[in-house]
């Protein structure tokens, strides 16, 4: 779901700083997805954002 909403945030045009305020999230934990995302602009597809982080989310 986090994914989701901040690609679609990126299509928007949104930086990481804004992203991270309006999902009342700390900046360097929207920052690594923002970076993963990069690659898949501007369409930010998060399927393609998921297969490409996914290994390395661990899990709390």
């Amino acid at each position: 779901m986090l994914i989701k909403q901040i690609c679609k945030k990126l299509r928007k045009g949104k930086d990481v700083l804004q992203i991270a305020d309006e999902l009342e999230a700390k900046p360097s934990e929207i920052e690594w997805i923002v970076k993963a995302a990069e690659p898949f602009a501007p369409d930010y597809d998060a399927e393609k954002v998921w297969e490409a982080v996914k290994d390395h989310i661990i899990y709390l």
